[in-house]
């Protein structure tokens, strides 16, 4: 499972390692062709939000600022400013390590797109089972690229599920189960479509 950065660097760790995964799940991923795009979008169509997002990022103020914080990753998902602090400490903690974008650019998954779009080493007859989702508030990753991420993964930009009402962390705030009970009916179907079948 891959959510947010760690899903353009599940694409690249499944392209490079083919066949070591049985099936992959990217919640509200960075899509393959990196934030670059998304944040020109983002210049043009919401400013306010670009320099929102810098700013928590890039000048770290996510980690100090708890307006800044949840309005980037929990929006109202999570009420107890105690447990806010908790993720916001961990998230100090995150950013000792920085993520060099200059460095992830040359190798961007999308590099290994066809003209469409879709990832070379998706194609053929034996194709892993793969989950895409996105969330309708995400505050860092906009639909469009939730949509480039299912075409990059599944030949399709209309092969993704978006969660309404749900912000970028998926998986800390109280919609956390929402989210949950979709990779778990994703997980079901993936079963039921390998169960043996009885002759």
């Amino acid at each position: 499972v891959g959510h947010s950065f760690g899903g353009v660097t599940l694409m690249r760790f499944l392209e490079t390692h083919p066949g070591v995964a049985k099936g992959a799940a990217f919640l509200c991923s960075v899509p393959p062709s990196g934030n670059g795009p998304m944040t020109m979008r983002f210049l043009k169509t919401r400013p306010i939000a670009s320099l929102k997002i810098v700013a928590g990022f890039v000048a770290k103020l996510a980690c100090s600022s708890e307006s800044l914080c949840r309005e980037l990753f929990f929006g109202d998902t999570v009420a107890d400013p105690a447990k806010l602090r908790g993720y916001m400490a961990r998230f100090t903690d995150d950013s000792k390590v920085g993520l060099d974008l200059r460095a992830l650019a040359p190798c961007l998954p999308s590099l290994s797109a066809d003209a469409d779009g879709t990832a070379l080493w998706r194609k053929g007859p034996f194709v892993d089972p793969v989950f895409v989702l996105g969330a309708e508030d995400d505050y860092l990753v906009d639909e469009e690229g939730v949509a480039e991420t299912a075409l990059y993964l599944l030949g399709s930009k209309e092969k993704y599920t978006m969660l309404q009402n749900t912000p970028h962390d998926v998986m800390l705030g109280s919609r956390w189960q929402v989210a949950a009970d979709e990779l778990s009916k994703w997980l079901v179907s993936v079963v039921a479509q390998n169960a043996p079948t009885s002759s």
